[in-house]
C-alpha cells in the first residue's frame, strides 16, 4: 500500500500562483524541496482542477492571458480565494513562512546565468521588487559575463554575504548548537557572520563549525573572539606533603575558598555544568580555559540536586576531595592519564528576603594535584586582617558582590 501524501503537486502550483502570480520550474523545484525538509510530502499527477486557469510556457507557470487573481468567479469569490482554498493549510503555512530573499538567491544559484536584461523571464513581479534590495544590501552583485566577447551581458551573481545567508538557513540546527558551544567556551558568537565570511562554505558544515576553526579565524584576522565577560581562570596548586600535610599557603587558599564568615551564609559544592548557564565542560571542551562567573542559573543546580551544602570549611574540603577522588581514580585506572575533573563552589546567602547565589571559584583535580581558581570579584572580598573580618562577621559591611541578584526561582 502506498504511503498517503500530504498534498498534491497541483496544490503547490496553486499556492505559488497566489504567492507570486507566476512561478518557474526552478522555483517549483526549490519549493518542493523546501516542503520536503519541513515534513510535507507531495504526490505527482496531472494538473486537472486548476488547468483551466493556467498556462505553461518556456518553463513558467502563470495565469492565462486576461485572467488575474482578482477576477471574480461565478459572482461569489475571486480566483485568488479559489486558489488559496485549493492549496490547503500545509502549503499555505509553508509559503507564508518562506524567506523570499533567500528563495530568490537560491534561484540565482541554481541557474547557470540570469541576464539582468531578461530578469522578467525568471522572476515574478514580487521577486523583482526584492532584487534591488538584495543588491543594495550586498547579497547580490551584477557582473559582466564575457564568455563570448561580442555577446557580453550583465548577470546576477551571489556575493559571499549571500552565500553566508543561505548557509545559515540550511544549517540552522548545527549553528544553534555551535553558538552554544561558543558561549560555553566564552567566545563571542556575534562574530559568527564574520567567521563564516572567511570560510570555504563548500566544506562539510560539521568540519567547518569547530572551536579550532574559530580560534584560527581570530588569529588570522586579529579578532578578539573572547566574549566581554570571559575570564581566564588562574588556577593555583595546593601543596601537600604526606608527613606534614598542606603548607600554610594551601591552607589559606582552602579557607579563603570554603570558609564562611557571615551568618546565614553557606557554601554549596556542585558540578560546574549544574550552575553555569552555558555548560563549561563538554566533550569538545573538557578543560575549562575561560569562564563567565556571572552567567549562572541557580535554579538548574537546585533541580539537579547534585550538590552538598556546608558552613564548616573542613567538612566542605573533605567532601570536595572525596568527590574528586571518586571521579579521578577510576579514570586513571582505565589508563586516562589526562583526566581533569572540576567542582564549582557556590555561596548561598539571603538578599531582599530571598536565597541568592554567587560562584566563589572552581576546584580542579588531575592525576597529580588539586588546584583552586577564584572568581576575581569574589577574591576582592577576601580579607585577612582582623578589623575587616570583624565587620564582615557582624554583617555590618556587605561587599558589592553580594548585592548582585541571582535568585533561585524564575523571575
Amino acid at each position: 500500500m502506498r504511503d498517503k501524501k500530504d498534498a498534491r503537486f497541483e496544490q503547490l502550483i496553486a499556492g505559488a500562483l497566489v504567492k507570486f502570480e507566476k512561478i518557474d520550474y526552478v522555483g517549483l523545484t526549490l519549493l518542493s524541496g523546501g516542503l520536503g525538509l519541513s515534513g510535507v510530502t507531495l504526490s505527482d499527477g496531472p494538473i486537472i482542477d486548476i488547468g483551466r486557469y493556467i498556462t505553461i510556457e518556456d518553463g513558467n507557470v502563470s495565469l492565462k492571458e486576461g485572467l488575474s487573481l482578482d477576477n471574480t468567479m461565478c459572482g461569489y469569490f475571486t480566483l485568488r480565494e479559489k486558489l488559496d482554498n485549493y492549496q490547503g493549510d500545509k502549503i499555505r503555512k509553508y509559503l507564508a513562512s518562506l524567506n523570499i530573499k533567500n528563495f530568490i538567491m537560491r534561484k540565482i544559484r541554481e541557474y547557470p546565468s540570469i541576464p539582468v536584461e531578461k530578469k522578467e523571464n525568471y522572476f515574478s513581479g514580487l521577486e523583482i521588487s526584492y532584487l534591488e534590495e538584495l543588491l543594495k544590501d550586498g547579497y547580490l552583485t551584477v557582473i559582466w559575463n564575457d564568455d563570448y566577447i561580442p555577446e557580453d551581458f550583465q548577470e546576477y551573481k551571489l556575493t559571499k554575504k549571500g552565500e553566508v545567508a543561505l548557509f545559515k538557513e540550511d544549517n540552522i540546527d548545527l549553528l544553534t548548537d555551535f553558538i552554544l558551544t561558543l558561549e560555553s567556551a566564552c567566545y563571542d558568537p556575534s562574530l559568527l557572520d564574520d567567521f563564516l565570511m572567511a570560510q570555504n562554505l563548500h566544506d562539510q558544515p560539521q568540519e567547518l563549525l569547530t572551536l579550532y576553526n574559530y580560534e584560527i579565524f581570530g588569529d588570522l584576522y586579529d579578532r578578539n573572539i573572547l566574549s566581554d565577560n570571559a575570564d581566564l581562570p588562574q588556577f593555583k596548586p595546593l601543596h601537600y606533603e604526606p608527613k606534614t600535610g598542606y603548607d600554610e599557603e594551601s591552607k589559606t587558599l582552602i579557607n579563603d575558598l570554603l570558609g564562611v564568615l557571615e551568618s546565614d551564609h553557606s557554601v554549596m559544592i556542585c558540578h560546574p555544568n549544574h550552575i553555569f548557564k552555558n555548560k563549561p565542560v563538554t566533550k569538545e571542551t573538557p578543560v575549562i580555559t575561560r569562564i563567565n562567573w556571572d552567567n549562572i542559573n541557580p535554579l538548574r543546580m537546585l533541580q539537579y540536586a547534585d550538590y552538598s551544602e556546608f558552613v564548616d570549611v573542613n567538612k566542605a574540603y573533605q567532601f570536595a576531595h572525596r568527590r574528586l577522588r571518586h571521579q579521578i581514580l577510576p579514570a586513571i585506572n582505565n589508563g586516562d592519564k589526562d583526566v581533569v575533573k572540576y567542582l564549582a563552589v557556590v555561596e548561598k546567602y539571603v538578599l531582599d528576603g530571598e536565597d541568592n547565589y554567587v560562584v566563589r571559584g572552581l576546584i580542579k583535580g588531575d592525576i597529580s594535584s588539586i588546584n583552586i581558581a577564584f572568581n576575581p570579584e569574589y577574591a576582592k572580598t577576601i580579607t585577612h586582617d582582623i578589623w575587616s573580618r570583624g565587620l564582615r562577621m557582624g554583617d555590618h559591611n556587605t561587599p558589592e558582590l553580594y548585592l548582585k541578584k541571582h535568585p533561585s526561582k524564575e523571575e
